[in-house]
């Protein structure tokens, strides 16, 4: 799975999650979207699910997801390491 397929994939999965009526694109903010800890655990299984990965614990900071473009760099890399 190429990088651009990884944002499509994340970008799907949080916009469904988010349950945000809006757009949501690869820079925004999703802090500032309004999706609080509860839409962010629920991101974070169904990306785990998804890509079939686990996530160490210690990279489930709010603040180290702060766009799609991040968690989709974040899984890219996770997945070519591993």
């Amino acid at each position: 799975m190429n990088k651009q397929e990884i944002i499509q994939k994340v970008t799907e999965i949080i916009q469904k999650e988010s349950e945000l009526e809006v757009v949501i694109k690869i820079n925004d903010d999703l802090a500032n979207l309004g999706i609080n800890s509860l839409n962010f655990i629920r991101m974070i299984v169904r990306l785990e699910e998804a890509f079939n990965i686990e996530f160490p614990d210690e990279a489930l900071e709010y603040d180290k997801f702060n766009t799609i473009l991040e968690i989709a760099t974040y899984i890219d890399n996770f997945l070519l390491n591993n």
